[in-house]
């Protein structure tokens, strides 16, 4: 039996040389960045974006296609001429390698899948009205799942397994397959992925370490956030692959690797004085009929008992590092489930957990403590009145660093995506799940009855009361509506649509606050004691942790509701007390925008919204039954992450934007920008109500990104030595080849040759740090420093330029020749080869110029730190130590990289 949502070849399958060929095609990386974006897009709308011939788009679309990445839509329309334009979005599939040429059981390779993977789908249902020559898309979601919350969020003990089946089997809402005009559209709860930087501390140690250092950047101070580099005065502690290295970093004159400790599928670490933490997954097969089934401990459930699953571990290994040169394992734990987060908090490791429940299959968490296995009771395990589709054992434990105790509590909840942890408690959140009927149900009442004639309502009623599933329901509501549209004529019909459109719009929006809603759980931790304290609900989806905060026993959080694409979106700040009852909020922010980033600092928050332009929004939550928006800065581009400067200046990391031209946003109707470069803003909200944007600094053209604006532990800042660093990919724009043109020259077939557009991707040319200088009096370049070493290859003129039999190889050795100047250039490659390449296609093999030579991944720096004036860089196989002040390099040590490990014949 086959299985759509994996897409599986070993090394010797002729699909593994089609993935790796769009892999490196920078077109197809374009089209798969552009997808990621837009959700679905005909190939004129990606050519149009992308500036790129649309044979071009076709060719390389058919690639992505047939590797497996992109796949068609079943929406479709019909243009003025009546061609059937396809519409194309990325696939939702996992890609599995394996080196062995087998087939690798679907049920194993499920096993392996971290339950990260496990996303909620959120399917939405595509009408297409065509008025005369003007296409028209209305979008009706059709199945957003949440939560459906008793009157009692109170917790509760299960008394043994049986309840424990009872409670699931009857409070799982059930998903349905749809049908009609479908098509996925995200709606997973993503990980946390921002934080703020520590300040650098002061060393306190006599071993001629360094007298001031930098720290991981973390949310909030005192709670210590997991790590692939950590560093105190004087050692560096740094993951590669399943390598942690020990390095002897100061003085740098002398850096020298003390040690390695290897450690498979390791993820993050921890350094406390003379204790190094290390975090890893692992994965076992269990048989349903274990043991414990057969000895009649338990009743059977599942499948007859036979069959099994994976059994996903987090493990976290303990190592005394008193002598660097020698660590020794302390300690091993073992914990049920995937690894979710981590806190460090003085002594203590704090671990969150999940373990996935399997069809039919209830087995308790257990942990384990150097391989001797302890049971969670059933009677520890708590639980709340509701419903859900994804239901999770989540494990809270607590390990003492110093007597090497252990305490675990266990939550059955729906999916937890997002924590936030302050000094005193944890707060666990995942999206709540609803019927689908009761949206199906509403938007009859709301929308049907009301826009159609008297005479229909009977109808509707019975198609309501037909006892179909809801999803077949909404497609004959939809279609009676449409049809009744499309037999109005003139005047009356123009006013049908309007009606139907203002009503779908409100509907939207109104369902979305009302039952889009973010769960919110409070434990408390203090040391080894782990108490549950509280739960709440708010309206909306939140971002990272950042939009989460603790503040004098009130819990703040900044959400979104609705689609930006449908128009529908709003924005809000909520205020809970210690009970997780909403006490006071702002709501309905920028309409049709989401969420960017968001700040609490003391009694301010700040919001960051994007569409078109950055609103940041100041506002006032020192009463927290009634925060107030105190002013707004609307300015290009959007920031990813904000970070406190002082107390009347904030500084953000994103994007910069151009306005879409005239012509875009009358063509396509929708009001938007362009994002470009990386950028650097200072912000000034001295003036409340006026904030402004007092300096910044862009890097880059349209294609540059950092790693800090997607992991805040990538960003390093430090106020007193006036710098900010951050990873660069740097992608630059060679304006020798373009030039400014009308608005009639940019509408012309071939302008993307010459004319700069702010679709205009350039060239990576870079990879590295930058460094800058920040102060109130600006922000400048102070310098960059990379790992990597330059293209030494032979380099070509401009394809375009070449005669006819100019040959090329491409990046596999292939040689293509020229035999045409039409059409874009036409090249032809060997005989296996059936497709025509253009010369925008040449241009980018080897040696062209918009060739982008591979750097040594291993050599790209993640991460940067500081050691008194030494400025130590790190990449997955190298360490630098340049002078802080005049950028020089000082020193270099090569580190081992260790490929991923295999399991069961799977990469993972």
């Amino acid at each position: 039996m086959s299985d759509d949502k994996f897409i599986m070849f070993g090394f010797d399958d002729e699909r593994s040389k089609d993935l790796a060929d769009v892999l490196g095609n920078k077109t197809c990386k374009k089209i798969i960045d552009y997808l990621s974006d837009i959700k679905e897009a005909s190939e004129k709308d990606i050519a149009d974006a992308l500036s790129i011939p649309i044979n071009t788009v076709e060719y390389n679309l058919n690639k992505l296609i047939k590797s497996g990445l992109v796949e068609k839509t079943k929406n479709f329309f019909w243009s003025v001429k009546g061609r059937k334009i396809d519409m194309f979005k990325l696939a939702k599939k996992h890609i599995i390698i394996s080196p062995k040429s087998k087939r690798v059981d679907m049920v194993k390779l499920r096993a392996v899948l971290p339950v990260i993977f496990i996303a909620v789908a959120v399917i939405a249902m595509i009408g297409l009205i065509i008025y005369g020559n003007n296409l028209v898309k209305y979008a009706i979601p059709v199945n957003i799942p949440k939560t459906v919350t008793s009157s009692s969020d109170k917790v509760k003990q299960f008394n043994s397994i049986n309840e424990i089946k009872d409670f699931i089997d009857k409070n799982t809402i059930q998903e349905q397959e749809s049908n009609g005009f479908d098509m996925m559209r995200t709606g997973s709860i993503s990980k946390s992925a921002t934080n703020i930087a520590a300040p650098g501390a002061v060393a306190e140690s006599s071993r001629g370490g360094a007298g001031s250092y930098s720290q991981t950047n973390v949310q909030v101070e005192g709670v210590d956030e997991a790590d692939i580099v950590k560093n105190d005065d004087k050692y560096i502690y740094t993951l590669s692959g399943n390598t942690i290295s020990i390095v002897n970093a100061y003085p740098a004159e002398t850096m020298k690797k003390e040690s390695e400790i290897i450690v498979n599928s390791a993820s993050n670490i921890y350094v406390n004085k003379d204790k190094l933490i290390v975090f890893s997954n692992s994965y076992s097969y269990e048989n349903y009929g274990d043991a414990k089934m057969a000895s009649g401990s338990i009743d059977c459930y599942g499948r007859g008992c036979g069959g099994g699953y994976s059994r996903q571990l987090t493990n976290v290994f303990v190592y005394d590092i008193k002598d660097r040169k020698n660590p020794k394992l302390e300690q091993n734990y073992s914990f049920d489930g995937n690894y979710l987060d981590s806190r460090m908090i003085g002594d203590y490791i704090y671990v969150v957990s999940s373990k996935y429940i399997y069809q039919d299959y209830y087995d308790l968490p257990v942990y384990s403590i150097n391989g001797m296995e302890r049971s969670v009771p059933i009677s520890d395990v708590y639980y709340f009145d509701h419903q859900d589709n994804n239901y999770v054992f989540d494990s809270i434990s607590s390990i003492n660093l110093n007597s090497m105790n252990v305490n675990t509590q266990v939550y059955l909840v729906g999916g937890t995506g997002t924590i936030y942890v302050s000094e005193n408690n944890i707060f666990l959140t995942y999206l709540k799940q609803e019927s689908y009927h009761d949206y199906v149900r509403g938007y009859a009442d709301e929308i049907a009855i009301k826009v159609l004639p008297d005479n229909y309502k009977e109808n509707i009623e019975k198609i309501m009361d037909s006892g179909d599933n809801p999803y077949n329901i909404a497609n004959k509501i939809r279609t009676t509506i449409y049809d009744y549209s499309l037999n109005l004529k003139g005047e009356e019909k123009s006013n049908f649509d309007q009606k139907f459109k203002e009503l779908s719009d409100k509907y939207e929006i109104d369902y979305k606050k009302k039952t889009e809603k973010t769960a919110i759980h409070k434990i408390s931790i203090d040391k080894d004691k782990i108490k549950y304290k509280s739960a709440g609900d708010v309206p909306g989806h939140i971002l990272n942790q950042f939009s989460m905060d603790e503040y004098k026993d009130n819990f703040r959080i900044a959400t979104t509701t609705g689609e930006v694409w449908g128009g529908t979106s709003l924005n809000h700040l909520y205020i809970l007390n210690s009970d997780l009852e909403i006490v006071g909020s702002v709501e309905d922010l920028a309409k049709g925008e989401k969420i960017y980033s968001a700040r609490f600092i003391g009694d301010r928050a700040y919001i960051v919204t994007f569409k078109k332009v950055d609103p940041l929004f100041v506002i006032d939550v020192s009463n927290p039954k009634n925060p107030k928006v105190l002013g707004y800065l609307k300015i290009p581009g959007y920031s990813d992450y904000l970070h406190p400067y002082d107390e009347n200046h904030v500084i953000g990391i994103g994007k910069e934007a151009v306005d879409a031209s005239t012509e875009e946003v009358t063509g396509r109707n929708l009001d938007f920008a362009w994002y470009q470069g990386v950028k650097i803003a200072l912000f000034d909200i001295t003036d409340v109500e006026h904030p402004k944007e007092k300096a910044k600094f862009v890097i880059g053209d349209r294609g540059t990104d950092s790693p800090a604006l997607s992991d805040h532990k990538a960003f390093l800042f430090d106020k007193e030595k006036g710098i900010l660093a951050l990873p660069i990919n740097l992608v630059e724009i060679d304006r020798t080849k373009y030039k400014e043109c009308t608005p009639e020259e940019r509408n012309s077939p071939n302008a993307y040759n010459y004319c700069l557009m702010p679709t205009t991707y350039g060239q990576q040319t870079w990879q590295g740090l930058y460094v800058l200088n920040v102060s109130l009096d600006g922000i400048s370049l102070r310098g960059r420093i990379t790992h990597n070493d330059p293209y030494a290859g032979q380099k070509y003129n401009a394809a375009k330029d070449e005669p006819i039999g100019t040959e090329r190889k491409d990046a596999n050795g292939n040689i293509w020749t020229k035999f045409s100047n039409t059409n874009y250039g036409e090249w032809r490659g060997p005989v296996h080869y059936s497709s025509i390449r253009t010369d925008y296609d040449i241009d980018e093999f080897p040696g062209g110029i918009n060739y982008y030579h591979y750097q040594d991944y291993t050599k790209q720096i993640q991460r940067s730190l500081y050691m008194d004036d030494i400025l130590y860089t790190v990449s997955n196989s190298r360490i630098k130590a340049n002078n802080l002040n005049t950028m020089g390099e000082i020193n270099s040590l090569d580190l081992v990289y260790n490929q991923p490990v295999y399991y069961e014949g799977m990469i993972v």
